[in-house]
């Protein structure tokens, strides 16, 4: 007759405890990146809007498509063209460059877009976004400015990760541990 001990259970507790880290992990990373209270400004051109940015960073600038702005729907075609837009510090009148976006895109309340420009902002301050046509279009669109869009987005996806890792570990020592207190029933069965 065997008389070695059976394999612990706790392997069970620590898979399950592990899982729950990771979904913990997950959510508050979520949470974190959907509830921070970065810069999201939006502005309709063709026009201008001052826009006050309190810390150094970078920012993206997107063309909402289907937005709106004081309680007016605006909705046009996905990608647009002949838009000119220039940022501007207001103290000095230097521009800020503007440098092409990698089509980011989001869809929040209603609201969905596309990235066309980042921006570096190295010192806090007031600046001047412009915008209108290369042509004699007219159409209003929204354009907004939205802070850390790329650490947000690299918060969901660390968190997913994270939570997929975790859950994979759970998994794994779970099966471990299903699997050598089976064996070892069979071994004091006799089987």
């Amino acid at each position: 007759m065997n008389t070695s001990k059976a394999p612990s259970k706790k392997g069970y507790a620590l898979a399950g405890g592990i899982l729950a880290i990771g979904i913990i992990l997950c959510v508050v990373l979520l949470s974190l990146s959907l509830s921070s209270d970065n810069l999201d400004e939006q502005v309709v051109v063709p026009g201008f809007k001052e826009l006050t940015f309190d810390k150094e960073g970078t920012y993206t600038i997107f063309y909402e498509y289907r937005s709106v702005v004081d309680g007016k729907v605006y909705q046009t075609d996905q990608s647009i063209s002949g838009l000119q837009v220039l940022l501007e510090d207001k103290a000095t009148n230097n521009p800020v460059e503007l440098k092409n976006s990698t089509s980011s895109t989001f869809n929040v309340n209603g609201r969905e877009g596309v990235s066309v420009f980042t921006f570096d902002i190295d010192e806090p301050g007031t600046y001047v976004l412009s915008a209108w046509y290369d042509g004699s279009q007219d159409t209003e669109v929204v354009l907004s400015v939205k802070e850390g869009f790329v650490q947000n987005l690299l918060f969901i996806v660390f968190g997913v990760i994270s939570a997929g890792g975790l859950g994979f570990i759970a998994v794994v020592i779970f099966i471990w541990t299903y699997y050598k207190r089976a064996k070892y029933n069979r071994a004091k069965e006799g089987v």
